[in-house]
């Protein structure tokens, strides 16, 4: 079963997304 593999991968890519937005917010409100 790969599922649970696929599931975690997704998670993290979620959470490197959330943080690669908040990178950017943070850049914008320092501006």
């Amino acid at each position: 079963m790969a599922m649970g593999h696929t599931l975690s991968e997704k998670k993290f890519k979620i959470s490197l997304f959330c943080c690669s937005i908040l990178l950017v917010l943070v850049c914008f409100v320092f501006n």
